[in-house]
Protein backbone atom coordinates (compact mmCIF):
# COMPACT_ATOMS: atom_id res chain seq x y z
CA UNK A 1 0.00 0.00 0.00
CA UNK A 2 1.41 3.40 -0.96
CA UNK A 3 1.78 6.31 1.45
CA UNK A 4 -0.96 8.10 -0.46
CA UNK A 5 -3.45 5.30 0.21
CA UNK A 6 -2.37 4.96 3.83
CA UNK A 7 -2.75 8.69 4.45
CA UNK A 8 -6.15 8.68 2.75
CA UNK A 9 -7.38 5.88 5.02
CA UNK A 10 -6.12 7.72 8.09
CA UNK A 11 -7.68 11.01 7.01
CA UNK A 12 -11.07 9.39 6.52
CA UNK A 13 -11.04 7.75 9.94
CA UNK A 14 -9.72 10.85 11.73
CA UNK A 15 -12.23 13.14 10.03
CA UNK A 16 -15.12 10.89 11.09
CA UNK A 17 -13.79 10.88 14.67
CA UNK A 18 -13.40 14.67 14.81
CA UNK A 19 -16.80 15.37 13.30
CA UNK A 20 -18.64 12.85 15.50
CA UNK A 21 -16.92 14.22 18.61
CA UNK A 22 -17.89 17.79 17.79
CA UNK A 23 -21.44 16.72 16.99
CA UNK A 24 -21.82 14.91 20.33
CA UNK A 25 -19.76 17.13 22.63
CA UNK A 26 -19.42 20.49 20.86
CA UNK A 27 -15.62 20.59 21.17
CA UNK A 28 -12.52 18.42 21.27
CA UNK A 29 -10.96 17.33 24.60
CA UNK A 30 -8.38 19.56 26.25
CA UNK A 31 -4.74 18.65 25.61
CA UNK A 32 -1.84 18.40 28.05
CA UNK A 33 0.03 21.32 26.50
CA UNK A 34 0.90 24.60 28.18
CA UNK A 35 -0.51 28.11 28.04
CA UNK A 36 2.86 29.19 29.44
CA UNK A 37 5.82 29.23 27.06
CA UNK A 38 8.12 29.43 30.08
CA UNK A 39 6.75 26.27 31.67
CA UNK A 40 6.87 24.50 28.29
CA UNK A 41 10.60 25.16 27.97
CA UNK A 42 11.20 23.93 31.52
CA UNK A 43 9.19 20.74 30.89
CA UNK A 44 10.89 20.04 27.55
CA UNK A 45 14.40 20.24 29.00
CA UNK A 46 13.90 18.51 32.35
CA UNK A 47 11.86 15.64 30.86
CA UNK A 48 14.74 14.58 28.60
CA UNK A 49 16.07 11.18 29.71
CA UNK A 50 14.26 11.46 33.03
CA UNK A 51 11.31 10.01 34.88
CA UNK A 52 8.44 12.41 34.36
CA UNK A 53 7.70 12.42 38.09
CA UNK A 54 10.80 14.58 38.59
CA UNK A 55 9.50 17.07 36.04
CA UNK A 56 6.10 17.16 37.70
CA UNK A 57 7.74 18.06 41.02
CA UNK A 58 9.54 21.02 39.44
CA UNK A 59 6.45 22.25 37.61
CA UNK A 60 4.22 21.85 40.68
CA UNK A 61 6.64 23.79 42.88
CA UNK A 62 7.07 26.56 40.32
CA UNK A 63 3.32 26.83 39.74
CA UNK A 64 2.82 27.29 43.46
CA UNK A 65 5.46 30.04 43.54
CA UNK A 66 4.00 31.70 40.44
CA UNK A 67 0.52 31.62 41.96
CA UNK A 68 1.89 33.53 44.93
CA UNK A 69 3.10 36.21 42.50
CA UNK A 70 0.03 36.34 40.23
CA UNK A 71 -3.05 34.24 40.90
CA UNK A 72 -5.26 35.95 38.30
CA UNK A 73 -4.17 33.63 35.46
CA UNK A 74 -4.64 29.96 36.42
CA UNK A 75 -2.99 28.80 33.18
CA UNK A 76 0.13 30.94 33.77
CA UNK A 77 0.02 32.44 30.28
CA UNK A 78 1.76 35.50 31.70
CA UNK A 79 4.80 33.34 32.51
CA UNK A 80 6.29 33.69 29.04
CA UNK A 81 9.83 33.46 27.67
CA UNK A 82 10.72 37.03 28.57
CA UNK A 83 9.54 36.61 32.15
CA UNK A 84 11.41 33.32 32.51
CA UNK A 85 14.61 35.03 31.39
CA UNK A 86 13.91 37.91 33.80
CA UNK A 87 13.65 35.40 36.64
CA UNK A 88 17.01 33.90 35.66
CA UNK A 89 18.68 37.29 35.29
CA UNK A 90 17.22 38.40 38.62
CA UNK A 91 18.72 35.37 40.34
CA UNK A 92 22.11 36.20 38.90
CA UNK A 93 21.83 39.76 40.22
CA UNK A 94 20.89 38.56 43.71
CA UNK A 95 23.81 36.08 43.81
CA UNK A 96 26.48 37.75 41.60
CA UNK A 97 29.36 35.81 43.16
CA UNK A 98 27.86 32.41 42.39
CA UNK A 99 28.27 30.44 39.20
CA UNK A 100 25.12 31.16 37.16
CA UNK A 101 24.25 27.57 36.37
CA UNK A 102 24.84 26.54 39.99
CA UNK A 103 22.40 29.25 41.12
CA UNK A 104 19.78 28.07 38.64
CA UNK A 105 20.24 24.41 39.54
CA UNK A 106 20.46 24.79 43.32
CA UNK A 107 18.27 27.80 44.09
CA UNK A 108 15.55 27.76 41.44
CA UNK A 109 15.08 24.28 39.96
CA UNK A 110 16.61 22.21 42.79
CA UNK A 111 17.84 19.80 40.15
CA UNK A 112 21.43 19.22 39.02
CA UNK A 113 20.73 16.71 36.24
CA UNK A 114 22.59 16.79 32.93
CA UNK A 115 21.56 16.85 29.26
CA UNK A 116 24.17 16.52 26.51
CA UNK A 117 26.99 17.21 28.97
CA UNK A 118 25.33 20.40 30.24
CA UNK A 119 23.26 21.13 33.32
CA UNK A 120 19.58 21.09 32.45
CA UNK A 121 19.08 24.26 34.50
CA UNK A 122 21.38 26.29 32.24
CA UNK A 123 19.93 24.64 29.13
CA UNK A 124 16.48 25.96 30.09
CA UNK A 125 17.98 29.46 29.99
CA UNK A 126 19.77 28.94 26.69
CA UNK A 127 16.77 27.29 25.04
CA UNK A 128 14.43 30.11 26.12
CA UNK A 129 16.82 32.74 24.73
CA UNK A 130 17.29 30.79 21.51
CA UNK A 131 13.56 30.45 20.93
CA UNK A 132 12.95 34.10 21.80
CA UNK A 133 15.51 35.24 19.23
CA UNK A 134 14.66 32.69 16.50
CA UNK A 135 13.14 35.37 14.27
CA UNK A 136 16.63 36.88 13.91
CA UNK A 137 17.80 33.71 12.13
CA UNK A 138 14.64 32.42 10.43
CA UNK A 139 13.27 34.57 7.62
CA UNK A 140 9.84 32.91 7.82
CA UNK A 141 9.34 34.45 11.27
CA UNK A 142 8.61 38.14 11.59
CA UNK A 143 7.72 38.45 15.28
CA UNK A 144 9.30 37.58 18.59
CA UNK A 145 8.18 34.18 19.89
CA UNK A 146 7.21 35.06 23.44
CA UNK A 147 3.69 34.15 24.52
CA UNK A 148 1.49 31.22 23.58
CA UNK A 149 -0.74 33.45 21.42
CA UNK A 150 2.06 33.85 18.90
CA UNK A 151 2.36 30.11 18.51
CA UNK A 152 -1.37 29.63 18.18
CA UNK A 153 -1.30 31.98 15.19
CA UNK A 154 1.84 30.35 13.83
CA UNK A 155 0.32 26.87 13.78
CA UNK A 156 -2.66 28.11 11.77
CA UNK A 157 -0.38 29.05 8.86
CA UNK A 158 -0.41 26.83 5.78
CA UNK A 159 3.40 26.48 5.98
CA UNK A 160 3.36 25.53 9.68
CA UNK A 161 5.36 22.34 9.11
CA UNK A 162 8.09 24.18 7.22
CA UNK A 163 8.25 26.86 9.91
CA UNK A 164 8.20 24.30 12.71
CA UNK A 165 11.01 22.31 11.13
CA UNK A 166 13.09 25.48 10.72
CA UNK A 167 12.58 26.31 14.39
CA UNK A 168 13.57 22.76 15.37
CA UNK A 169 16.74 23.02 13.31
CA UNK A 170 17.55 26.34 14.97
CA UNK A 171 16.99 24.98 18.47
CA UNK A 172 19.10 21.88 17.85
CA UNK A 173 22.04 24.10 16.95
CA UNK A 174 22.40 24.53 20.73
CA UNK A 175 24.82 22.08 22.31
CA UNK A 176 22.81 19.68 24.45
CA UNK A 177 19.50 20.15 22.63
CA UNK A 178 18.64 17.28 20.30
CA UNK A 179 15.77 16.78 17.85
CA UNK A 180 13.62 14.99 20.43
CA UNK A 181 13.78 17.86 22.93
CA UNK A 182 13.13 20.60 20.37
CA UNK A 183 10.29 18.60 18.81
CA UNK A 184 8.71 17.95 22.20
CA UNK A 185 8.92 21.65 23.08
CA UNK A 186 7.05 22.67 19.94
CA UNK A 187 4.49 19.91 20.57
CA UNK A 188 3.88 21.32 24.06
CA UNK A 189 3.26 24.68 22.39
CA UNK A 190 0.67 23.17 20.03
CA UNK A 191 3.07 22.58 17.12
CA UNK A 192 2.19 20.37 14.12
CA UNK A 193 3.70 17.21 15.61
CA UNK A 194 2.61 14.05 17.37
CA UNK A 195 4.24 11.96 20.06
CA UNK A 196 3.11 8.43 19.24
CA UNK A 197 2.46 6.16 22.20
CA UNK A 198 0.88 2.72 22.43
CA UNK A 199 -2.66 3.97 21.82
CA UNK A 200 -2.05 6.33 18.90
CA UNK A 201 0.25 3.77 17.28
CA UNK A 202 -2.45 1.11 17.64
CA UNK A 203 -4.97 3.49 16.04
CA UNK A 204 -2.71 3.95 13.00
CA UNK A 205 -1.80 0.27 12.67
CA UNK A 206 -5.43 -0.84 12.92
CA UNK A 207 -6.41 1.70 10.26
CA UNK A 208 -3.55 0.84 7.90
CA UNK A 209 -3.64 -2.89 8.55
CA UNK A 210 0.08 -3.54 8.77
CA UNK A 211 3.04 -3.08 11.09
CA UNK A 212 5.44 -0.15 10.76
CA UNK A 213 8.12 1.70 12.70
CA UNK A 214 7.48 4.57 15.13
CA UNK A 215 8.96 7.06 12.65
CA UNK A 216 6.60 5.81 9.93
CA UNK A 217 3.64 6.13 12.31
CA UNK A 218 4.68 9.71 13.16
CA UNK A 219 5.07 10.64 9.51
CA UNK A 220 1.72 9.22 8.42
CA UNK A 221 -0.22 10.63 11.37
CA UNK A 222 1.32 14.10 11.14
CA UNK A 223 0.79 14.22 7.39
CA UNK A 224 -2.83 13.10 7.65
CA UNK A 225 -3.71 15.55 10.43
CA UNK A 226 -1.95 18.50 8.82
CA UNK A 227 -3.71 17.85 5.52
CA UNK A 228 -7.07 17.65 7.27
CA UNK A 229 -6.43 20.95 9.06
CA UNK A 230 -5.70 22.68 5.77
CA UNK A 231 -8.45 21.03 3.73
CA UNK A 232 -11.19 21.65 6.31
CA UNK A 233 -9.92 24.99 7.68
CA UNK A 234 -10.12 23.52 11.18
CA UNK A 235 -8.95 25.88 13.93
CA UNK A 236 -7.40 23.04 15.89
CA UNK A 237 -3.82 21.98 16.44
CA UNK A 238 -2.15 18.69 15.59
CA UNK A 239 -1.68 17.83 19.32
CA UNK A 240 -5.41 18.43 19.92
CA UNK A 241 -6.37 15.85 17.33
CA UNK A 242 -3.58 13.51 18.40
CA UNK A 243 -4.94 13.75 21.95
CA UNK A 244 -8.46 13.01 20.69
CA UNK A 245 -7.17 9.87 18.97
CA UNK A 246 -5.42 8.79 22.15
CA UNK A 247 -8.57 9.23 24.25
CA UNK A 248 -10.70 7.43 21.68
CA UNK A 249 -8.32 4.49 21.32
CA UNK A 250 -7.85 4.13 25.07
CA UNK A 251 -11.60 4.18 25.72
CA UNK A 252 -11.55 7.38 27.78
CA UNK A 253 -14.50 9.83 27.65
CA UNK A 254 -14.23 12.29 24.77
CA UNK A 255 -15.93 15.21 26.51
Amino acid sequence: MSNFNEISLLKEKIKDLVESTIQKHGALPETDGYRSTGLAVIDAVFSANARYESVEKIIKRLKYALSEINDSDPHFEWFNLEYLIEVHDGLQQVFPDENFEDSLADRLYLNRSIIGGERKAIMVDRLARQLLSACERISLLTNIQNGVGFFESLWQRSNRLEVGNRIMDDLTSLKGIGPATSRYLLLLLGGPYVKPDVMTTRFVLETIGKKMSESQVSFLLETAINQLLSENCWKYTVPQIDHLIWRFQSGRPLN
